[in-house]
């Protein structure tokens, strides 16, 4: 979890091992947070969705589907 702007937030990077597209997902994320000042841990869950998906607060960031926290 995370605070921006006094807001909490959940960050999930969900992925099947040896995903060939996780780590550069990863690194974005990083790049975004630099880029905003936002501090936060990226939390990796493995398996049981399409990969790479990332997560926002349970919600997806391409189809806005909501998710059960990992």
């Amino acid at each position: 979890m995370t605070r921006l702007g006094g807001v909490s937030m959940r960050l999930e990077l969900l992925h099947h091992p040896g995903c060939p597209h996780a780590e550069r997902v990863r690194r974005l994320l990083e790049e975004c947070l630099s880029a905003t000042g936002c501090r936060a841990v990226i939390i990796d869950t493995v398996g049981g969705c399409p990969s790479p998906t990332v997560l926002v607060d349970g919600r997806d960031v391409a189809t806005a589907e909501t998710h059960q926290p990992g």
